[in-house]
């Protein structure tokens, strides 16, 4: 009798153990997990919401209408710029699933994102309704004219407000009509092109002559000498580094150097100031690592490390060799040299609002980094401006720009081209990084001018003064 009361003792002890554990681990889930669940786009639970749901709209920053249902009676999704934003609203697909906001959101737009007890209540009792809406900062409007200017290009623009960090404009070229993604599938997989692949914040690219202001920003904390005789070649044992198309430049300081885009200058000053202090600012600069974005993106990198050869260390200081960087990261790079050295954290979805209007979300601005002191960070702006007012990358009146072409050697094809700039008016300003693939031609010849465009039409639209 007492021996049958123990085994029922034990087993219980066994059930309520296993019961606590499912408990703690439903829990977990509860707590921890739920959001990242019902966001995801794989959760067939979301399917059968979306029976019952009408899925929240997104607008632009001026509340224009961009992605919405068909009609409340149909679940189809209907994108209103569909090839123009298609690597930021992204598909909706029952067979493909979702990407982009779409995607990233999905549990917002649904209005499943709820994690208190009134939310679960409604599940529970099976209430629908109306999925919430999501504001972006996009501008719409700038986002269609610089997707017209890549068409017949293949490469990528990210347009930021540097005071800020909002994404103004993401632009990838080429692209899809994201209503018609079911229809078209297996061309888009098939495609050479890499047409599904965001290249604004995924498209990784040697930067060439645009990674100078990492090399100068460490040469200037460094209290190395600016000067150089640049006799057009460096040689590095047996390595030799030239000067775009063959330029010898002569006696020139840190600004000429940027002015010239002087290759021979950086890859000795690489050397001079070290591996060391190059990844310390790199770490500033956010190379190597991530950042918070809504879409998905890839991270910069840069080799700078103990003991790496001298020919490798000096490619880096003039953006060859291993470096890749991403257009959004750089146009981040380029909004915190406008600002002296304030880099912002990059964001482009600026409110969600409920069916009703109700505000339930307002993302703040963040200081992301300091890359550089204000002293170091003023006087980089400075010779930024330089480089475009001695080059002739500015026709536009009223307009203080600043910026760095780039011309990247590409070892599976002709060269790709780049620019980054930034804009300041009387009160608003703009930062750009324009990358344009295998171009066989300069930044400052194809890149540059599109800048103008752009910085033209942002005038029109009053994103700047």
């Amino acid at each position: 009798m007492y021996s049958n009361f123990k085994r029922i003792r034990f087993l219980l002890i066994i059930v309520m153990l296993v019961f606590l554990g499912v408990s703690l681990y439903l829990v977990y889930f509860q707590l921890f997990e739920a959001k990242a669940l019902n966001a995801h786009s794989a959760n067939s639970r979301n399917y059968l919401d979306e029976g019952n749901i009408i899925r929240g709209k997104i607008y632009d920053q001026s509340g224009e209408l961009l992605a919405s249902n068909l009609d409340e009676g149909d679940k189809k999704r209907i994108s209103e710029y569909p090839y123009s934003l298609a690597h930021i609203i992204g598909y909706d697909s029952k067979e493909h699933g979702k990407s982009g906001i779409e995607s990233t959101y999905n549990a917002q737009l649904l209005g499943l994102s709820e994690d208190d007890l009134l939310g679960a209540m409604k599940d529970f009792m099976g209430k629908k309704g109306t999925g919430n809406d999501l504001y972006l900062t996009l501008n719409a409007q700038l986002q269609s004219y610089i997707f017209s200017l890549l068409e017949s290009h293949k490469g990528a623009v990210a347009v930021m407000d540097p005071v800020s960090g909002k994404v103004l404009s993401l632009v990838s070229s080429p692209s899809f009509n994201t209503n018609e993604v079911d229809l078209n599938w297996q061309n888009l997989i098939e495609r050479e092109d890499g047409v599904l692949l965001g290249r604004g914040a995924q498209g990784l690219y040697t930067p060439g002559s645009i990674i100078k202001l990492l090399t100068a920003t460490a040469l200037l904390e460094s209290g190395l000498s600016l000067d150089y005789y640049d006799e057009g070649v460096e040689r590095i044992g047996t390595s030799e580094i030239y000067n775009f198309e063959g330029a010898v430049e002569g006696e020139i300081s840190l600004e000429e150097a940027l002015v010239y885009s002087t290759n021979t200058y950086f890859a000795n000053k690489a050397l001079l100031v070290g591996p060391q202090k190059l990844k310390e600012v790199a770490q500033r600069f956010y190379f190597n690592a991530s950042y918070p974005f809504e879409l998905h993106h890839e991270s910069s990198y840069i080799d700078y490390e103990e003991g790496m050869e001298d020919v490798d260390l000096a490619a880096s200081g003039y953006g060859q060799g291993k470096t890749l960087v991403t257009p959004l990261h750089m146009a981040m790079m380029i909004s915190g040299v406008s600002q002296n050295g304030n880099m912002m954290q990059p964001y482009i979805v600026k409110e969600i609002r409920s069916p009703s209007g109700t505000k339930l979300l307002e993302t703040k601005d963040k200081l992301l980094s300091e890359m550089t002191s204000p002293s170091i960070g003023r006087q980089m702006r400075q010779m930024l401006i330089k480089v475009v007012e001695d080059n002739g990358y500015n026709y536009l009146q009223g307009l203080e720009i600043g910026g760095k072409t780039g011309t990247a050697e590409n070892p599976s094809g002709k060269d790709h081209a780049w620019y980054i700039s930034f804009a300041k008016g009387t009160s608003k300003e703009l930062a750009l990084a324009i990358v344009l693939e295998e171009e066989g031609i300069s930044g400052g010849r194809v890149a540059a001018p599109i800048a103008q465009l752009i910085y033209e039409k942002a005038m029109q639209l009053g994103l700047i003064d």
